[in-house]
């Protein structure tokens, strides 16, 4: 999700790296591919420049675009077949989103896939992606202000944008965007290209003198042993021999693939709990949603904090929070669901926790955070409706759009 025009007052671009790097022992067959300063990809298109962050199933690169003569984030999937098989269903989405209403509100505030194509390396043979290269992530902003909470306008502006975000993916592509958190909303910059262009500079031009010679010294040695330090550089020194950067025209092929691949459904998995999904539903699109108010609205901090305790798991201390606030529970959700017994007794109480403390989510506003009772008031109605339990009740993107609180953005 990108949120064009942030009305944050920095000017500079806040790398959008990681503070840790990713496993070395994930440099195999399978796994992620050996990447330096000045590797050329997709026939010498594109220029990597500087890392921009990992995740479990790919690395991140600036890189630069030859052939259209500006920056971009270039995704390099792990080679393992059930990398690509997901590389590949995130492919269709992404086109599906691209070519659905260029036109539509939302679809500028959708990140936006550029290109895609095959690399092979020494750990097999790659599905990469290119996108616009956006700015720091929402999350980033948030440590800006040191978890203090975002100023109102600001939250405002970027909660509107993530909506009509959604709104395009729900009503006109039929996709639901289950992972909502600051990591995924980046904050777009004006004249980033510009900035880019001063810092890669360099690299470009082939003066990148500090590439490392070896992939540890981007790996934090911190703790290991002489010996474990030994066997890494000599297991990386090997690989960077065996590195070609070869590439393959595998556009037809990857487009191929990706006409016999059957997306059995338009969610994206989240690992936020949603009280709802403890029943088995069909309504995807307001299921999925809910996790948007404690991860965009809520004033730099979690809503709920659920914890362990010597008699109860995380699970049970989540639903105690949310019944504590939400008070009200639809019947159904208590005795109906695949999963009530193992939450709920009979009477549809919590099984595992029986003193519940109720409160207001205007008072938790006003009490804990400190918002004024006006202020407190209007938050509170626009958070509520998208923590509805009764997923048939729980708003959707396109109605909260025109909630009261938004008026003024």
């Amino acid at each position: 999700m990108s949120n064009s025009g942030s009305e944050s007052d920095y000017s500079d671009v806040e790398s959008i790296q990681s503070d840790e790097e990713e496993y070395v022992e994930d440099y195999k067959k399978g796994g992620y591919h050996p990447v330096q300063l000045g590797d050329r990809f997709d026939n010498g298109r594109y220029i990597i420049c500087r890392k921009l962050g990992w995740g479990h199933f790919s690395t991140v690169w600036l890189a630069f675009d030859t052939l259209q003569d500006r920056h971009v984030a270039l995704k390099i999937v792990k080679s393992a077949h059930r990398y690509t098989e997901s590389a590949l269903e995130e492919i269709k989405l992404l086109e599906s989103v691209r070519s659905t209403n260029s036109a539509s509100k939302g679809w500028q505030h959708v990140a936006q896939l550029l290109n895609y194509f095959w690399h092979e390396g020494p750990h097999g043979k790659h599905a990469c992606m290119t996108f616009e290269v956006l700015g720091e992530s929402l999350l980033s902003l948030m440590k800006r202000y040191n978890y203090k909470g975002i100023p109102q306008p600001i939250v405002k502006r970027i909660a509107k944008q993530v909506l009509e975000g959604l709104d395009y993916l729900h009503r006109e592509c039929g996709i639901v965007h289950t992972d909502l958190k600051p990591e995924n909303v980046l904050v777009w910059i004006p004249d980033i290209e510009e900035y880019l262009r001063k810092e890669t500079a360099d690299v470009l031009r082939g003066e990148y003198k500090e590439q490392p010679k070896s992939l540890l010294e981007n790996v934090d040695t911190t703790g290991m042993s002489k010996n474990r330090k030994k066997r890494l550089k000599k297991k990386l020194k090997k690989q960077q021999q065996q590195q070609q950067s070869q590439n393959e025209d595998g556009v037809d092929e990857i487009e191929g693939k990706m006409q016999q691949l059957k997306v059995s459904h338009k969610v994206m998995s989240s690992s936020v709990l949603d009280f709802a999904a403890i029943i088995s539903e069909k309504n995807k699109e307001k299921d999925a949603f809910s996790d948007i108010v404690v991860k965009i609205a809520d004033l730099g901090e979690f809503l709920f904090d659920p914890r362990a305790g010597s008699k109860y798991n995380k699970d049970d201390d989540h639903l105690a929070q949310i019944l504590e606030l939400l008070r009200t529970v639809p019947r159904a959700l208590t005795t109906g669901g695949e999963f009530s017994r193992e939450f709920f007794d009979r009477s549809g109480k919590l099984k595992h926790i029986k003193k519940l403390r109720y409160r207001r989510l205007r008072d938790v506003l006003h009490d804990t955070f400190l918002v004024p009772p006006e202020d407190a008031d209007a938050i509170s109605a626009f958070l509520l409706p998208m923590l509805e339990m009764d997923i048939t009740k729980r708003a959707s993107a396109s109605q909260m759009l025109e909630n009261e609180w938004l008026k003024d953005v």
